[in-house]
């Protein structure tokens, strides 16, 4: 997903861009309606001399409001897209269908790999929102929709494991499993938390580590990370290198 997975592709409440441009395009229509208004008014009182400016305005509140209600399916369709390398394979993106076919990917690249040295990069759309969960982990952990999210990507690493090993690959791979920040903590609905939550550090989303800045060094926060794998005299071969 070029754009990252945001909240508007699953038609959320919580919104990145369509709930500003919702208001912002009924705000305007709101102003050319009740100039449309006055203006009419004024030519019913003979105060102008024309009907042209009241229809312009009119128009205008028309093609606002139009688009005050198509503006979420626009963003949902720009935005909101899954590409196979350089070929957009899904515009907009069937959440039902990304699951699968993530694992499905992951499978068919360790097929094709599996008798060579390999870097596979597995980015999840879990767990983030807006907490897409396919049907059978719905309602499955008592921490609401975020477990239920946390239980399908366990899950799916489970998977990706299970696949290492049936291809004969679990005891000469290096599997390590980490998070690029820490918890959404603006991402919430009255008491609802949908973000996550950073334990004893607290702050914005984008927690993780940071690089030096040019007025000097800010301070790390590294992710934790779950690394397995096999011994290494089975992996160090020809001065260490990976295989």
């Amino acid at each position: 997903m070029p754009f990252t997975t945001m909240a508007d592709c699953a038609r959320w409440e919580l919104s990145e861009k369509r709930v500003g441009l919702e208001r912002s395009l009924g705000l305007w229509f709101q102003v050319l309606a009740v100039a449309s208004l006055t203006l009419a008014v004024g030519r019913l009182t003979q105060l102008t001399s024309s009907w042209v400016p009241a229809i312009g305005a009119a128009l205008a509140a028309a093609a606002l409001l139009t688009a005050s209600r198509l503006v979420g399916h626009l963003v949902v369709h720009a935005d909101c897209l899954l590409m196979r390398n350089h070929t957009v394979t899904q515009q907009p993106l069937d959440f039902d269908r990304a699951t699968p076919l993530l694992l499905q990917e992951v499978s068919s690249f360790l097929q094709r790999n599996k008798h060579g040295p390999f870097l596979l990069f597995v980015s999840f759309l879990h767990v983030h929102v807006p907490l897409i969960t396919t049907k059978g982990f719905l309602g499955r952990s008592r921490h609401g929709l975020y477990g239920d999210n946390v239980e399908e990507m366990d899950w799916m690493v489970g998977h990706i494991l299970d696949t290492l090993d049936q291809e004969g690959l679990a005891d000469r791979t290096l599997v390590y499993f980490t998070s690029d920040h820490g918890g959404s903590l603006e991402s919430r609905l009255g008491t609802n938390q949908y973000g996550g939550w950073n334990g004893v550090y607290k702050g914005e989303a984008h927690k993780g580590p940071q690089s030096a800045l040019a007025n000097g060094l800010s301070p790390a926060l590294p992710n934790p990370g779950i690394e397995k794998a096999p011994p290494a005299p089975q992996i160090c071969k020809h001065g260490c290198i990976w295989t």
